[in-house]
């Protein structure tokens, strides 16, 4: 037990002797303490200055001034698999570069260390061997290599780290070869091709999984076809293309731009983007913030429904785009959203199809479209408030019957429908929960003369017609309605409508069943000719003509309001 004891502390007494000495270089030289080793002496052979790390030789220096740099696979017989950071920075002599297959390591693990042949300004070719093992190419590693053409990434290199080709305005060409493994396992980090201002050619492989946060942003590259197997394209991964005209994404994408508006969305600001072809999945899958927002030669699109999320201002600002289709989610249920602002400032909008998959529209969605005729189809609950403002051209609107909320909740925000100066009807369909009608959702639509309101209708809040009721007339099914109460508390002008939207003054509903059609004709008829009187109230609602008689004229009036050849009796 002594014994062990004076080990122990004979351990310690060195180890705080070591800190003493120089506490910041000591501990940079130390290998972690279970490795029961010391960082080696840096060797040399030739040119080239390395170190001995788990019996293979990592280059840490070179002093040689050799315009061609073919880097040995060993040195002294150790095979070379690292190459430190910043090793062949700044060598302006540079001009060819020849990587061995055995590389697993090349350069930092980070953004603060030099990339290993960074700023080297006349480097214009650059050999890369395919290896056996997967391979890291780090972190800034040719950043501003201004003279470099092209690149071809063998598949053993699993990553291509943020940075490693920024700012290298010379290249044209990028090829990242397919991995040997059957598994897609590569991946193009943050800013990797960023600001490669004459790159236009990029060949990418099916093993590819995920595009990084600016990794091409600000190329020259014209036509995009991300192969199968990317699953994820992060925020302004290809924003600020100023010659991009088509793009075409995989079924395997489950997430493309922003989880918000901070950040730039994936092909942001494409002025030249004319096509985007979406390739339906089987996943869920989310079209990110402003992932097209102000690609203005966009002119339509057709997001598959396995698109759960549309999120906020995915395509505001595509003044040339004239349709969208969102199709029908595959799963039984209504998951689709679309959010704030998607497709906000789309003044050539004018065609909008919905499915009923459709569960939300949310703030300002479509406003200042140009759509003529809207139907919101059965499944959507909620259209928040300036979802359709300002839709200069809007003349009708057929809504839900699984609507529940329409609008702001009070007089702050824009009204749904606020300030669509041509509509004219607004039909509700009759619905089994309530339904509320927001603050401001019809105001100043000076040209609403008929809205047809469901016997769901609970409550309108304030301002809901204002500046809208010179020609306007409330209809619903009963008198006996809060559509009633409120067109009588407003001093609005009130009628009957039945379920299929069709006004009435009370005649023709014979029956009673708020319904106008054959069997209402065919009392008309038996009451005419002796085999069922009518009485009371039928006998008012019978006199459809209304020249004091009950008879097949009347029972004419009903059959062709039935089949649309009349809009009112």
């Amino acid at each position: 037990m002594k014994n062990i004891f004076k080990k122990i502390l004979v351990s310690v007494l060195i180890a705080l002797i070591i800190l003493s000495v120089s506490p910041a270089s000591t501990l940079s030289g130390i290998r972690l303490l279970s490795d029961l080793d010391v960082k080696a002496t840096a060797l040399t052979s030739g040119d080239y200055a390395y170190e001995i790390r788990d019996s293979f030789a990592a280059i840490v220096g070179y002093k040689g001034d050799s315009s061609s740099i073919i880097i040995p696979s060993e040195l002294d017989g150790y095979t070379v698999t690292t190459i430190d950071q910043g090793v062949f920075a700044d060598k302006a002599f540079i001009e060819f570069v020849m990587l061995p297959e055995t590389l697993i390591t090349i350069g930092a693990s980070s953004t603060a260390f030099k990339g290993v042949f960074e700023n080297c300004p006349k480097l214009k070719t650059v050999v890369m061997r395919t290896g056996t093992f997967d391979a890291v190419l780090g972190p800034e590693t040719f950043m501003n290599c201004k003279s470099l053409q092209s690149i071809v990434i063998p598949g053993n290199y699993a990553v291509i780290s943020e940075n490693a080709f920024l700012g290298c305005t010379a290249l044209e060409s990028v090829t990242l070869r397919k991995s040997d493994y059957a598994y897609a396992n590569q991946i193009i980090e943050a800013g990797a091709f960023r600001g490669c201002t004459a790159l236009s050619d990029i060949t990418l492989p099916t093993t590819l999984t995920s595009i990084g946060a600016y990794a091409f942003y600000g190329t020259a590259i014209e036509i995009i076809k991300l192969p199968e197997g990317v699953e994820t394209v992060s925020y302004g991964a290809f924003a600020e293309l100023p010659n991009l005209t088509e793009v075409t994404l995989p079924t395997t994408l489950t997430s493309v731009g922003a989880t918000n508006v901070a950040f730039t969305g994936a092909f942001e600001n494409c002025p030249k983007l004319q096509k985007v072809t979406f390739r339906s999945g089987v996943s869920d899958a989310v079209l990110g913030s402003e992932t097209f927002m102000n690609c203005r030669s966009l002119q339509s699109v057709s997001i598959p429904g396995n698109y759960t999320t549309i999120r906020e201002n995915a395509f505001s600002g595509c003044s040339s785009l004239q349709s969208v289709t969102l199709n029908k989610s595959d799963y039984g249920y209504a998951n689709q959203v679309i959010e704030n602002n998607a497709f906000r400032d789309c003044p050539s909008l004018k065609r909008i199809s919905l499915p009923t998959t459709l569960k939300a529209i949310e703030a300002n969605a479509f406003a200042g479209s140009a759509v003529e005729e809207l139907e919101i189809p059965e499944g959507v609950t909620t259209i928040s408030y300036g979802a359709f403002a300002n839709s200069y051209k809007l003349k009708s609107v057929t809504l839900p019957s699984t609507l529940t909320n329409i609008g702001a909740a009070n007089t702050a925000f824009t009204g749904a429908f606020e300030n669509c100066s041509k509509l004219e009807k607004v039909l509700f369909a009759e619905g089994s929960k309530k339904l509320t009608i927001g603050a401001e959702t019809f105001m100043n639509c000076a040209s609403l003369t008929t809205v047809h309101l469901p016997m769901n209708l609970s409550d309108i809040k304030q301002n809901v017609f204002y500046a809208s009721t010179k020609n306007l007339t409330l209809c619903s099914k009963s008198y006996d309605s809060y559509a009633k109460e409120y067109a009588d508390k407003n001093a609005l002008s009130f009628k009957l409508c039945d379920g299929n939207h069709k006004i009435s003054t009370g005649l023709g509903d014979i029956n009673g069943d708020k319904e106008i059609n054959s069997s209402d004709a065919l009392m008309i008829l038996q009451h005419s000719v002796g085999k069922k009187k009518l009485s009371g109230y039928a006998l008012f609602a019978a006199d459809t003509t209304r020249d004091g008689y009950v008879n097949s004229s009347d029972a004419l009036v009903i059959l062709q309001y039935a089949v649309g050849k009349r809009t009112e009796i």
